[in-house]
């Protein structure tokens, strides 16, 4: 059974990447800096696909500043 990536609970690297349209390397470096956002479970990383819909909308850009995963 096949469960659509906008009904996970926790999206490995590529499918958040794929997801949330940020490259694979970019994704993993960001979830070894959001211990709030991802999970590491052995060698790989899970990210809570909730969580980090959360901090992409709460991120705000002034005109003067330019916001950066």
């Amino acid at each position: 059974m096949e469960i659509p990536i906008h009904q996970k609970y926790m999206l490995s690297i590529a499918e958040a990447s794929a997801y949330f349209g940020f490259g694979i390397k970019k994704m993993r470096r960001f979830a070894e800096s959001h211990p709030e956002i991802a999970i590491r479970y052995g060698e790989t990383w899970k990210i809570v696909r909730e969580q980090m819909e959360e901090f992409i909308k709460n991120m705000s850009v002034n005109e003067n500043e330019e916001r950066v995963i």
